[in-house]
Parts: structure tokens; C-alpha cells; sequence
């Protein structure tokens, strides 16, 4: 017999299931007698538990742990590799940046970074006699944040010297962005971008 205005455990039970269905938590419950020899489940506490295996827990912590533990910031990505030159001044190669009055096509080139050096080589073509030819630099190089600046070592671009100006590298790493030609750094400079 229930007492008036109680639910029925069956009624009691189904709730606790449907709750337990929908909101992912475990209910704590307790039999009490209400008196006439029947037992009612009566709540004590509602506690959520994850539903989950325990190794996914403890990968959920591993990885907190580990985040909580690198200082609260990242480390730039490494940008040691190959990067292919895709546009001059925005224009995609085969390009003149100083058309209508340049020389010269740029075909392709390359940058190669390691840790401290670079590698810079382009192909060209001379729009007035057709001849084909190449220039390369190489260098130091180094890393503030996303500013890149070079200091020439040699190449094979002795008369036609880059000039590099300041570069920048993408968030990401894959974009390069480099300053080169006219009268070197603060003036009217071609921009070569490179990606990976």
C-alpha cells in the first residue's frame, strides 16, 4: 500500500530510469518504509558518473595534465624544409612584378631552410632574347616570432644579388613571404611568396 500522495515505486523507478537515460547520470536511491509494509525509493543524492570506459578517462587526464604543464603557450612551428615559390607581388608564375617595364620572366624557384640556413634559387627567362637563366643565394638566416632576416653568404647570383629584405612566415609554417630585388631593404621590393 502507498500512502496518499506518493508515488508508486514502479512510477518512482521508471523516473529514475528515464533520467538516468537522458542526462547520462546514475541515481543514488534508497528504500524507506513509509509505514504499511511497503518500500519506497526515496532519493538521497543524484551523482553524475561518466558513462565511459576507464581508459578513456584516464586519456582525458593525461591530457589535461600535459596541457596544463607546457606553460600556457605553444612553441613556433619548426619551418625547416622546401618551399616552392607560388606568386610574385601577388602574380602566379610565370610572372613579371615590374611589367610593363621588367626584363624578365620569373619561371620557379625554391627556398631550403635548416635550423639557421637558407637556399634561395629562381629561373628566369629574358623577354627581350629568349636566354634562360638562373640565380641562387645562400645564407644565414634568423627567427624572431614570424620575422625572418637574412645575411648573405654566397651564390650563384653574384651580379644580380637578392637583397633580401625582412621576411615572415605564416602561423602555420607553410608560407613564406621574403622581400628581394631593386635597391635591397626600404625600397620599392618585389614580394615572393613560398609555400610547402
Amino acid at each position: 500500500m502507498v500512502r496518499a500522495g506518493a508515488r508508486s515505486p514502479q512510477l518512482m523507478s521508471q523516473s529514475f530510469a528515464d533520467s538516468r537515460g537522458l542526462h547520462g547520470f546514475q541515481l543514488r536511491g534508497h528504500a524507506v518504509s513509509t509505514g504499511g509494509g511497503d518500500r519506497t525509493l526515496w532519493p538521497l543524492w543524484w551523482r553524475p558518473q561518466l558513462m565511459r570506459p576507464a581508459h578513456l578517462r584516464l586519456g582525458a587526464a593525461i591530457v589535461l595534465i600535459a596541457s596544463s604543464c607546457d606553460g600556457g603557450g605553444t612553441a613556433p612551428r619548426g619551418i625547416e624544409g622546401t618551399y616552392t615559390l607560388v606568386a610574385e607581388n601577388d602574380q602566379p608564375l610565370p610572372s613579371d612584378p615590374s611589367a610593363p617595364f621588367g626584363c624578365c620572366l620569373t619561371l620557379s624557384g625554391s627556398l631550403t631552410l635548416t635550423a639557421t640556413t637558407y637556399d634561395l634559387r629562381t629561373s628566369h627567362r629574358n623577354k627581350n632574347n629568349g636566354i634562360s637563366f638562373d640565380n641562387s643565394e645562400q645564407g644565414t638566416y634568423t627567427r624572431q616570432g614570424n620575422t625572418l632576416s637574412f645575411t648573405r653568404a654566397g651564390g650563384g647570383g653574384e651580379g644580380f644579388p637578392y637583397l633580401l629584405g625582412p621576411g615572415t612566415v605564416s602561423a602555420d609554417g607553410d608560407t613564406v613571404t621574403l622581400l628581394y630585388g631593386d635597391e635591397g631593404p626600404g625600397s620599392d621590393q618585389i614580394r615572393a611568396t613560398f609555400q610547402r
